[in-house]
């Protein structure tokens, strides 16, 4: 496993966790817009560091890897639905 790749896989899970902690003092329909929206960039951090563990564990054989892609994206797009939800839901607190 690359370092440099899982250098950069921790860094963006921890910048996603304090991104979640520092929206901790904010309430009400904006406050949790934002939860919503910290949620969702920790799942799309933690995404990453599966498909780049996934990769490196599962010996990268075609067959695993296209498993690993597969459940990368669908990590990855759930995070992403919890951010449009969060923004969508913070433009309908106007």
């Amino acid at each position: 496993m690359d370092i440099i790749t899982l250098s950069f896989d921790i860094l963006i899970a921890l910048l996603s966790l304090l991104i979640l902690i520092k929206l901790r003092g904010y309430g009400g329909i904006i406050g949790d817009s934002l939860k919503m929206i910290g949620y969702g960039t920790i799942i799309i951090g933690v995404s990453q560091f599966i498909e780049t563990t996934g990769l490196y564990f599962m010996g990268g054989e075609m067959s695993t890897a296209e498993i690993v892609h597969f459940a990368h994206r669908l990590v990855l797009l759930s995070g992403m639905l919890l951010v449009f939800f969060g923004f969508r839901k913070l433009m309908e607190g106007k």
